[in-house]
């Protein structure tokens, strides 16, 4: 992202240099620029001034703040420092009351490109320009999660949603897997804006089922570091960060009895871990056995969700089927294992 650094050159009614007590010519200030407490650029003004506020601008002190108040009286001009001092002098002014800056203010990109602002509106389109860069940035972030951690399909509303529990794995570099119960899809998730309004598109490689319900432009209503909103024409999904994603060398379970080593294992939760990963890929249906011969010939399948294993540790085989055409692509393998949970 570019980084905005405005060097507010102001045409100083008075300058550091000159007596404290020598007054202010203040037919000089002009109030046709204005900002009024709690106008939409003033609260930017303190976003950009808060230690957490928005960071692709900042402001290049020393420069004069013109201060005035419900009438637009004159009442004060502050050579500001800093952005503590901008802070407190914004956070400090009462309903009604207004600042002014003196134009142009000459803005510098982080590449050395320098232009100038000569009015509140084009001031406030460069932040609001900033900010939505920002806030695209930081949902990015928010979306692709750590390893260990994916999006889960918590709820939605206006119909029945059958994906519930479906997780999303989002990368760095914009494509996306869908877990599903025995099927995984591929494919992209972007995010962008249309106008103001920040938006996800998501396109997963399916002919029906899957790609009607997800393959939509999605509007995010509201995104933070454990959930996301997001909303179509047809329905509201909200989901939920999850990181219970374990994958291990050997994936395990706990005994059902005390040194029984056996267990019940939902080999389903497993797909995840070991699914192809492209978004180029066909979707996939996943079946699973306990010989490679099985697997090989589609016989003898076991359960996807509550099996019980015969040996400890064992090796379980997955027979991967491309769902478009139920063509076999691979035969894969991994090992399950119990151990002991009981902590008494």
């Amino acid at each position: 992202m570019k980084k905005i650094l405005l060097c507010l050159f102001s045409i100083l009614i008075f300058t550091q240099t000159s007596c404290e007590d020598e007054p202010i010519a203040i037919s000089n200030i002009s109030t046709a620029d204005a900002i009024t407490v709690n106008s939409d650029l003033y609260n930017q003004f303190e976003d950009i001034t808060e230690a957490d506020g928005i960071t692709c601008i900042d402001f290049i002190y020393n420069f004069t703040l013109y201060i005035f108040d419900e009438n637009l009286e004159f009442i004060d001009a502050v050579i500001l420092e800093n952005d503590e001092q901008f802070s407190a002098v914004l956070g400090g002014l009462s309903e009604g009351q207004s600042i002014s800056v003196s134009y142009p203010i000459t803005s510098m990109l982080s590449n050395g490109e320098i232009f100038e602002v000569t009015n509140n509106d084009q001031l406030k389109a460069a932040i609001d320009v900033c900010f939505l860069e920002e806030q695209l940035e930081d949902c990015q972030n928010v979306i692709v999660q750590e390893e260990s951690c994916f999006w889960s399909v918590a709820t939605s509303s206006g119909s029945d949603n059958l994906f519930v529990g479906g997780i999303f794995d989002v990368a760095n570099d914009g494509t996306v897997a869908f877990y599903h119960e025995t099927e995984a899809y591929f494919g992209t998730w972007i995010v962008y804006y249309i106008e103001d309004e920040l938006h996800l598109n998501i396109n997963l490689t399916d002919q029906d089922g899957v790609a009607d319900y997800w393959n939509f432009d999605w509007q995010i209503l509201a995104f933070a570091d454990e959930q996301i909103s997001l909303i179509n024409d047809t329905n509201q999904i909200n989901l939920t960060r999850n990181c219970d994603r374990a994958c291990e060398a050997i994936f395990t379970a706990c005994e059902d009895a005390i040194n029984s080593e056996s267990a019940s294992f939902s080999l389903q939760d497993y797909i995840a871990c070991i699914a192809p990963r492209d978004s180029e890929n066909s979707p996939v249906h996943f079946s699973f056995y306990e010989t490679e011969a099985d697997a090989q010939n589609n016989m003898n399948m076991i359960s996807p969700t509550d099996y019980m294993n015969i040996v400890n540790p064992q090796t379980i085989f997955a027979r991967v089927e491309n769902i478009l055409t139920g063509e076999l692509v691979e035969v894969l393998s991994f090992t399950i294992a119990t151990e002991d949970c009981d902590q008494g």
